[in-house]
């Protein structure tokens, strides 16, 4: 296992979310990834070959309903949930919580 390791000082790797029964991680790659892109493709290609799928969402993931709704749809595949069907009472909970999480004004990312 220790040759799976992208660094040997490496004792663990993280995540922005994770499902550890699963296997699944989610990371956000935010503006502060820009100068950590290599560091971070070698973490996530570590957590790959340990047999962990990893997605990665950006600022327009987050912030188009239609994209994060596709994000969505793929973690929970990757999960094995079912997401519910885009009925008039889902799209309007989904804009409440979006308004919850990111308010109104800009969203810095």
């Amino acid at each position: 296992m220790d040759k799976l390791l992208d660094r040997p000082d490496r004792r663990r790797a993280e995540v922005d979310l994770a499902w550890p029964a699963k296997k699944v991680g989610l990371e956000y790659m935010g503006r502060n990834h820009d100068d950590k892109v290599p560091a971070d493709r070698r973490r996530l290609n570590m957590l790959t070959a340990l047999g962990m799928q990893v997605l990665q969402v950006d600022a327009a993931q987050v912030t188009d309903p239609s994209l994060l709704d596709r994000t969505a749809r793929q973690l929970a595949h990757l999960l094995g949930r079912e997401v519910p069907a885009l009925t008039e009472s889902w799209l309007s909970a989904r804009g409440d919580l979006r308004q919850t999480l990111l308010g109104t004004g800009h969203l810095r990312m």
